[in-house]
Parts: C-alpha cells; structure tokens; sequence
C-alpha cells in the first residue's frame, strides 16, 4: 500500500495544476502561447490625511462590478489599522479604522483588472416564502407581533429591522416571550426571526460565518 502513496499524491498534483491551467485558460483568459498578449489595467489610490487626535474611521468606495471589466488582483495597503468591506450597490465602501493614529497617515488601494464581457451572476429571488405552522396560541401570538410591526414599518428593510430588534431584547414582549424560554440562544432566536419572517412572505435563511481574533 505504501508504494502507491507516491503515484497517488503525484495525481493528485497533477490534477490539482491542469485545474488551475484550465481555470487560467477559460476563465481568466490567460494567454496560452508566448506570442498572445493580454491587457491589463492596474489602477491605484492614495488617501492621505493628519488626524486631529482621538480614533479614525476613513472610508473610500471601491468597485464592486466594473462593466466591461473583471477584476484580476486587489490590494489593501495600510498599518496598524483594521480593514472592513461591505457592499453599497453598485459599488463596496472600504473602511480603515484605527484607535490612536499619530502623524501624517497614508493609505493605498490597488486593483488590477482585465477585458471581459462576463456579468457577476445574481441568486434568483427564490420567490415568497412559505408561512409556518404554529399552534393556536402560537399563531394568535405571531399574528399580533407581525400586525405591530407592520404599522410601524415602511418596506421591507425596516420590517426586517424591528422585527429582529424585537425577538432580540433582553426584555421580549409577551408576544416574542410565548415563543423563547430563559434558556433559548441565538441560534433558537434567529430560527425564531426566520419563521416570524416567513409569516409575512419573506424569505430568510440562517448563514453561517468564523468568528476571527487578531
């Protein structure tokens, strides 16, 4: 068995190398003989400030979808401070934060990106969702809750919003209470949120993340 070891794990690189050539090939559209050129594009910007003192909190949109264009390559460029992403359609807001900077402060951001025609594929709406089953008393209680939110909400978002509010007080109302015990944990909470959510039509579903620590 011990002499397969080597034939088999030789396979397995082989094959994990023809995966990335193809992926190169195909997707990135790499150029595969030495007389074929690709263009490329490497943009960057520079944020530069002196901090008056106390914590800062410096954002800059960065793309998301670029039409036209893929991007190949990005980098964030800066030290000491912390980096977050998240998405403001049709672009990313990039935010650098860092407790006590002292003296001028730089930050960089690079992307390099490549022609290509490919559109970022979206998840279908999967469409309303189904209501829950809850018994008598249950379903008296979500009817109530939904009924007050909804009065007091004006789209879906604020909805969403104050229902999870709601269900996530360290005091429920009775409405929220029928459904938790003194021992119920976020993950019975969020399950909570989903039904009560799938009770006005909406679709949600539990995603799960890993917590990181510096």
């Amino acid at each position: 068995m011990k002499r397969l070891h080597l034939p088999i794990l030789i396979s397995v690189l082989v094959l994990i190398a023809l995966t990335l050539f193809v992926y190169k090939a195909q997707v990135l559209k790499f150029p595969l003989l030495p007389e074929q050129e690709v263009e490329t594009w490497t943009i960057e910007a520079t944020v530069k400030f002196t901090p008056t003192g106390g914590a800062v909190k410096a954002q800059l949109l960065v793309p998301h979808y670029t039409p036209g264009f893929s991007i190949l390559d990005e980098s964030f460029i800066s030290r000491g401070y912390g980096l977050t992403t998240e998405l403001a359609e049709p672009n990313r807001i990039a935010t650098w934060t860092q407790r006590r900077p002292k003296g001028t402060q730089t930050l960089y951001y690079r992307l390099s990106v490549y022609r290509s025609n490919d559109a970022p594929q979206k998840t279908a709406f999967p469409g309303p969702a189904d209501p829950p089953k809850f018994s008598e008393p249950l379903q008296a209680a979500a009817d109530a809750l939904l009924d007050d939110i909804r009065a007091r909400s004006a789209d879906i978002d604020s909805f969403s919003t104050l229902l999870i509010r709601e269900v996530n007080r360290s005091s429920p109302n009775e409405n929220v209470a029928a459904f938790l015990s003194r021992s119920s944990g976020d993950l019975e909470r969020i399950r909570l949120i989903i039904d009560l959510l799938a009770g006005a039509r909406i679709p949600a579903r539990i995603v799960h993340g890993i917590i990181l620590s510096d």
